[in-house]
């Protein structure tokens, strides 16, 4: 019996590559973004991708496979794309699109949708730069910015705030995925995040019809900064500073060891007998301080901190984070012997310097703003106390969960962070998302 082939689809079978553009075709529509991917990734000279669906390398007539491991490694000033040990692609920089929207493509463990190109950054490090339609990046974003079991009007008064923020970057390829702009986890979604994004759809907070800056930051301490103060630029009206009776006030305590080093009982005729042998106590801080030091008057000098006499900060701005810092620590440098041939000991002030300088010098990084309420000292340590985390400028995302299980609704929220705002139907139309299904197997008679 002869065997007849009856193709029910063209065998052969062409893909509808599908690819993100930044901005929308028409009026209305979803636009795109596009993503720096930093801080899940670090800077990484070689990373590996895994597509889930055929993706096309633009430019080429090369295919990454699904299922397939490849590597993105830098070469010289340009990226190559590997399978196994064999170069697949060399080129300045690559961009891979997928041959239908549900794919994804993991980096390093991590999935993505939407095209990625690939960048070498300064000769270092491979950057890739993830496009995607914006509805699903705050899918990726909400749940990273807020608790997937908080109220889901405070998920909405998220999405809004994280919806607006993005759509400032749009045109700009300035917006990463780190904490500084806001966390973008990729295809890492959640149930109650998306809904929130998805019931929200468009939605935007605006001021004078223009896009507000719905800045945000996990707690304000139960005080809201200024957009002036903070950044030092025009006051918005929106964005100034007032008490916040939501925000449950997190606090922080940052503990400054006095003592640095013991010289008891050392030899002070000799301190080469001891001197590299040992360091101070908090290491970091000392070195802090000694480059501090270095670049105002001491180069050249071999210094070591004996102790941290004072730390203030002080000067509070209307939102009650403060803008001035002393810092008076004692002080020995190699050689440098008193009239009675013992090393000398010496005091350095720091007066009325930046307390945000201050506060990196003590390396206060368990100082989680400027808002400081209390500094207690006893003969051991110098105990400093205050309250909240971040910038405390726009919404506090601990304070809209308090608002919303109290029966708030995403709109009051807004309005209390973001006052004399409105809501507002930025665009209505969703960003086409193709889906392209393979050709059925031919059918054997």
């Amino acid at each position: 019996m002869k065997c007849i082939f009856k193709t029910l689809l063209a065998i052969s079978f062409i893909f509808a590559w599908v690819t993100f553009e930044h901005e929308a075709k028409a009026q209305g529509i979803e636009p795109t973004i596009s993503v720096k991917l930093v801080n899940y990734l670090g800077d990484k000279s070689f990373i590996t991708i895994q597509p889930s669906k055929t993706y096309k390398i633009e430019g080429s007539n090369v295919e990454l496979e699904s299922g397939k491991t490849y590597s993105v490694k830098v070469e010289s000033t340009g990226v190559g794309i590997y399978e196994e040990d064999q170069r697949i692609a060399s080129a300045d920089s690559f961009k891979v699109t997928p041959s239908t929207y549900s794919a994804t493509l993991s980096i390093n463990g991590r999935k993505y949708l939407g095209d990625m190109r690939f960048i070498n950054e300064g000769n270092k490090y491979i950057r890739p730069i993830n496009t995607l339609p914006l509805e699903d990046y705050l899918k990726g974003v909400v749940p990273k910015e807020a608790y997937a079991d908080w109220h889901m009007d405070a998920l909405k008064a998220q999405a809004l705030a994280a919806r607006t923020y993005a759509l400032t970057y749009i045109n700009s390829n300035a917006i990463d995925d780190t904490q500084y702009k806001q966390v973008y986890g990729g295809y890492d979604w959640n149930e109650r995040t998306s809904q929130a994004v998805d019931e929200t759809f468009g939605e935007t907070v605006k001021y004078n019809g223009a896009l507000a800056q719905t800045v945000f930051s996990s707690s304000n301490g139960g005080y809201i900064e200024s957009s002036l103060n903070y950044w030092g630029s025009t006051q918005l009206p929106y964005l100034e500073s007032k008490p916040d009776p939501y925000d449950p006030q997190r606090e922080w305590t940052k503990v400054v060891n006095k003592q640095q080093i013991n010289l008891v009982d050392k030899d002070l005729k000799d301190p080469n007998a001891w001197w590299n042998s040992i360091n101070e106590v908090d290491s970091i801080m000392a070195n802090n301080i000694k480059q501090k030091m270095n670049a105002n008057g001491f180069s050249g000098k071999d210094i070591k901190i004996v102790s941290v006499e004072d730390v203030k900060f002080y000067a509070p701005t209307t939102g009650q984070r403060a803008t001035r810092g002393d810092l008076v620590v004692k002080y020995i440098v190699k050689d440098e012997l008193d009239s009675n041939g013992n090393i000398k000991v010496s005091t350095w002030n720091l007066i009325g310097e930046k307390a945000s300088s201050v506060k990196s010098l003590i390396n206060g990084t368990s100082m989680l703003n400027l808002y400081v309420k209390s500094i207690t000292s006893d003969s051991n340590s110098i105990v400093i106390k205050g309250a909240g985390y971040g910038h405390g400028v726009g919404l506090s995302q601990y304070g809209a969960s308090v608002m919303a299980s109290q029966g708030n609704s995403y709109t009051t929220i807004l309005e209390f962070y973001y006052p004399g705002t409105t809501i507002s139907q930025h665009y209505t139309d969703a960003y086409p998302r193709i889906e392209v299904q393979p050709p059925s197997a031919p059918t054997i008679i």
